[in-house]
């Protein structure tokens, strides 16, 4: 008897045991809403870049790096579920392909990003928010960004809600001014760093000019034959009765001329593109195309010499362009540039400001 009551007790304890896991099943309705959030695990698509939770200010343009697998076919980039539109451009040597989009928010708000093929979207969510109301905020301007040599500037800065604060890797006052005089073209960088990890570099770029050099006369003379006074002498009697006397023109009175040659040498070229600080250099795609703004000479411009120097190996190469553009394969690494222009007398002129670049192929 006594067993018999042990068996009916464990019976009863294994069936209310049974009841229990039943109750804490996950409804079919939540089962299938987590299914539509999440993507299938083989879908092979994700984004890496912005991270999620980013926060942007307006006006700001948004580098989107993304994989998505071959089998899916082309890459889109969905924002808020609707097709961006925006060209894919395909970063070389990686599998799953990789592909980067430039996105220039509309507006203000709330922004789901995804990727995926023609299909639709097949990664998860990054969400990135777009908004004026961020905290911080600082600004950094110099009285004159171009100077004679030997000439000073003052740069002066303020920031709000700074944690820290530093000019060209010196830490600086939240708020303040300073004299620089540079000898030669070049950058400062203002680093802010606030709260929440959030910091930003603001540049200011100031341009020597060498004027030691000042144009001389270089006089070319042309010279003409000197006069000579000649002696006419009548000729013979002769048989004859009238002589006849010859005269030869007066010989034009010499002239000098003088002609001035351009030693001035142009000025040194500016509005560099790709154009990153040394601490926060731009991203590029290879091969990149560097450009910068013409410079004008009396002489006319007959060239410029592009100077790219990997940062990596301090491989140095120099380029020369009769245009204001040069395409150039490069290597992943970091880079820094410059440009000087050649006057059609001959005459180099300053390098520009140094600008940074990094390419890099995101695994």
């Amino acid at each position: 008897m006594s067993r018999l009551l042990t068996y009916f007790s464990r019976l009863l304890v294994f069936l209310i045991i049974v009841a229990a896991l039943a109750g804490c099943n996950i409804p079919s309705s939540q089962t299938e809403d987590l299914a539509e959030e999440l993507p299938p695990r083989d879908a092979g698509a994700w984004i890496d870049a912005p991270l999620n939770g980013a926060q942007a200010p307006p006006s700001t343009p948004i580098k989107v790096i993304g994989h998505v697998d071959p089998s899916v076919g082309q890459a889109y980039l969905y924002i808020n579920g609707v097709d961006s539109g925006l060209p894919s451009a395909p970063i070389l040597n990686k599998m799953p392909p990789a592909y980067e989009w430039q996105w220039q928010p509309a507006a203000a708000g709330v922004y789901f990003l995804r990727v995926g093929g023609a299909g639709g979207p097949l990664s998860t969510s990054v969400k990135v928010t777009i908004t004026s109301d961020m905290p911080g905020s600082a600004s950094f301007y110099a009285d004159q960004t171009t100077l004679n040599l030997g000439e000073c500037t003052l740069l002066h800065w303020t920031t709000e809600d700074a944690l820290d604060v530093q000019l060209d890797d010196e830490e600086v006052e939240p708020e303040g001014e300073q004299e620089v005089c540079p000898e030669e073209s070049q950058t400062y960088v203002l680093a802010v760093q606030y709260s929440g990890k959030r910091s930003e570099e603001l540049l200011v770029d100031i341009t020597v000019i060498d004027l030691t050099e000042t144009p001389t006369l270089t006089p070319t003379i042309t010279t003409t034959p000197t006069p000579t006074s000649t002696t006419y002498i009548p000729p013979a009697a002769t048989l004859t009765p009238t002589a006849t006397r010859t005269r030869v023109p007066d010989t034009p009175t010499p002239t000098n001329t003088a002609t001035e040659s351009d030693n001035t040498p142009p000025p040194a070229p500016s509005g560099l593109s790709p154009c990153g600080g040394q601490k926060r250099p731009t991203y590029v795609n290879s091969p990149v195309t560097l450009s910068w703004y013409p410079v004008t000479d009396a002489s006319g411009i007959s060239q410029y010499k592009i100077t790219l120097i990997n940062i990596n190996n301090q491989q140095t190469n120099e380029y020369t362009s009769s245009n204001t553009t040069y395409s150039v394969t490069v290597q992943e690494a970091t880079y820094s540039w410059q440009v000087s222009a050649q006057d059609g007398a001959g005459n180099w002129g300053p390098l520009s400001q140094k600008c940074y670049f990094y390419f890099d192929i995101v695994d």
